[in-house]
C-alpha cells in the first residue's frame, strides 16, 4: 500500500512539474484552456462516476451504424474475420431498445485483430448528449474479446465534465442478431475524473 501511495505521489509531482514547464513555455492561456491552478483543483476534487447505457452496433441493415471499410474479400478459410476494419457511429441509449432515450453516440473504429480468436481492437470516443454530461466525451481504447461474457476496456481520457478521465468500460452482449451482424451492448462505464 505504501509503495502504491509513493508511486501516485511521484506521478502527481511529475504531472505538476510537466504542467508548470508547459505553462511557462506556452505563455498565456486561451479562455478554453484550463490554468495550472484549475488543473490542480481538478486533481484534488476527482470523483468516480458510473454510467450505464446501451450501444447499438448495426451492420447489415438498411441504415447501418457500423460499416466495413477494409478487409480481405471472402473468408479464405479465416473464421475470425482477421484484418477487417469497421468505422462506427453507434447510438447510445438508456435501454436495450433503439427507441429508448438517446444519451449519446459512440464514434470510432474497430478491427478484427486476432488470427485465432474473435477479438477486436477498439478505439472509440463516447460523446454524451444529455443532462449534465452534454458535450463531454470519454475515450476508450483496447481489446474486446467478443466471446467472453464480460469484457473490460480502458478509459484513456476525456473532455468536458470528464477532463483527465481514467477508468474502464465493462461491456456484455445484450442482444445479438446473427443474420444482420448487429449487436446491442450493455455498457457500464466507470470514470475517475
Amino acid at each position: 500500500m505504501a509503495s502504491s501511495l509513493a508511486k501516485v505521489t511521484l506521478f502527481i509531482t511529475f504531472l505538476f512539474c510537466a504542467l508548470s514547464n508547459h505553462e511557462a513555455v506556452a505563455g498565456s492561456n486561451s479562455e478554453d484552456t484550463p490554468s495550472l491552478e484549475d488543473l490542480r483543483l481538478l486533481l484534488k476534487s476527482q470523483k468516480l462516476t458510473r454510467l450505464n447505457f446501451y450501444m447499438h452496433d448495426l451492420v447489415l441493415v438498411s441504415d447501418p451504424t457500423s460499416v466495413r471499410v477494409a478487409g480481405v474479400p471472402g473468408s479464405n478459410g479465416n473464421t475470425t474475420n482477421f484484418g477487417d476494419l469497421y468505422v462506427l457511429d453507434d447510438p447510445l441509449t438508456t435501454g436495450p431498445s433503439l427507441t429508448s432515450r438517446a444519451v449519446g453516440r459512440a464514434q470510432g473504429i474497430y478491427s478484427f485483430s486476432s488470427e485465432d480468436a474473435t477479438a477486436l481492437m477498439m478505439s472509440i470516443n463516447m460523446i454524451f448528449t444529455g443532462d449534465k454530461y452534454n458535450g463531454s466525451t470519454v475515450a476508450v481504447i483496447g481489446r474486446n474479446d467478443v466471446l467472453k461474457k464480460v469484457r473490460e476496456l480502458p478509459v484513456v481520457g476525456g473532455t468536458g465534465a470528464f477532463r483527465l478521465a481514467r477508468g474502464f468500460l465493462q461491456i456484455s452482449t445484450a442482444v445479438l442478431d446473427s443474420p444482420t451482424l448487429s449487436v446491442v451492448l450493455n455498457c457500464s462505464l466507470y470514470v475517475l475524473h
